[in-house]
């Protein structure tokens, strides 16, 4: 028997009492943003959406502030209010922005795409237990199905309300808190070292025969070209049909892959056109080439369609490898080239009217080594990269034992009234 065990059998043996959130507490609804011309006094930020998974900090670069009427101030964020994010692109995407709030050092309010729960009590849950709980699978899937919507998913306040959570004794909420945080503890160290050997990786490329900007073998010859001289863009439209059912791809950062997002029938899709990708084609992100989001397609992805806003170029294999390619644009002085050529205004802290258009990508220059060259280069690295992977593995065991621990301990049997 575990020690929440003992404690539930010694401090509520008949059961936990369980509340609807509309008995406990309240919500507190994002304001409208205007832009900063608007005041004259006053000027007060706001958190957004984009901001909540960097520790709730403040958009510096925010291009707007929120406006702050005589009957508002009262939806001012306080220490232990729970923030959510009220519109979301999937429905599984739906309440995973839960944190809770620590005291804030300035006056702070969340934007209309936000709202955060208030609790009439403010000891009632430990800040600590609100997070884990409001992140579970059990009150998470109650918070998806408040939801609704086509192309975009928005959350009914007056659902959410209803959404019944377990009030533990506090000494049971503590416990739980002091496991989860060992979890917690346990991925970040892993998440630390991944980081750690991610680095080294970039410093040994750099240093390796066939890497950019490092003069190859004896015998070896680098060629200075273009991209459009090895990479073609390829281009396949589909029209969007409202039957059919579409699995978009998105591209990560820093190099580390494409995805495929939840699948959608077209009808839910605003755009009329997506494109079609073949496997191993080079494939970026034009709204964030600076942050190296660039990825070579999989077999696997080869079935998934990308907007405009993905490139996608067929590589001359008899004078490029893809991997090679991909590891170059990992480097950290390409990035830099990349960033002087991005064009476009930016807007906000997500950069999203900045871009880097397909002929600049072919017009890009870089130093070629032969395939030979690449091949060894790319032997090397993949040692090193092993570990990395090792890593990840270990990464998403971690993962996965924290969310079977949470949602074993967040389970609990209700006191019948």
């Amino acid at each position: 028997m575990s020690r929440v065990d003992e404690l539930i059998k010694e401090l509520v043996p008949k059961g936990v009492q369980f509340v609807t959130l509309a008995s406990i507490a309240k919500t507190m609804p994002g304001l409208s943003g205007k832009s900063k011309a608007d005041f004259s006094d006053g000027n007060v930020r706001f958190l957004s959406y984009k901001n909540i998974f960097a520790n709730l900090a403040v958009d510096q670069n925010a291009p707007d502030f929120v406006k702050v009427g005589p009957g508002e101030k009262q939806n001012r964020l306080h220490q232990g209010d729970v923030i959510f994010t009220g519109s979301s692109e999937t429905a599984d995407e739906v309440g995973m922005s839960s944190v809770v709030m620590t005291e804030p050092s300035e006056p702070l309010y969340l934007n209309s795409f936000c709202f955060a729960v208030r609790f009439d009590d403010a000891t009632l849950l430990l800040p600590g237990f609100s997070k884990y709980l409001f992140r579970g699978d059990s009150i998470r899937s109650q918070i998806r199905r408040t939801a609704s919507g086509v192309t975009r998913i928005n959350i009914s306040k007056d659902r959410f309300m209803k959404v019944r959570i377990p009030v533990p004794p506090r000494a049971v909420q503590a416990e739980i808190v002091r496991i989860l945080d060992h979890f917690t503890k346990l991925e970040t160290q892993v998440i630390a070292e991944l980081e750690a050997r991610k680095q080294q990786r970039f410093a040994l490329a750099r240093t390796l025969f066939g890497a950019p900007y490092f003069r190859a073998r004896d015998g070896d010859v680098v060629e200075h070209v273009r991209l459009g001289e090895v990479a073609t863009q390829y281009v396949e439209p589909l029209r969007v049909r409202p039957d059919v059912t579409y699995t978009n791809l998105g591209v990560k950062w820093y190099g580390e892959g494409a995805f495929a997002r939840e699948s959608k029938l077209g009808i839910a899709i605003k755009g009329t056109t997506l494109y079609g990708v073949k496997p191993r084609q080079f494939i970026y992100n034009r709204m964030f080439v600076t942050e190296g989001s660039f990825a070579v397609v999989t077999p696997e992805q080869a079935e998934g369609v990308v907007s405009n806003e993905f490139p996608v170029f067929d590589l001359d294999s008899s004078r490029v490898l893809p991997e090679w390619l991909l590891l170059y644009f990992q480097d950290e002085y390409t990035l830099k080239r990349v960033a002087g050529e991005v064009t476009g205004t930016e807007r906000g802290s997500t950069k999203s009217r900045r871009r880097w258009k397909e002929e600049q990508f072919e017009a890009f220059p870089i130093e070629l080594p032969s395939v030979p060259a690449q091949r060894e280069f790319l032997r090397v690295i993949s040692s090193v990269a092993a570990l990395e992977s090792a890593l990840s593995d270990e990464l998403v065991a971690r993962r996965q034992q924290y969310g079977y621990y949470r949602d074993k301990l967040l389970t609990f049997d209700e006191a019948v009234a």
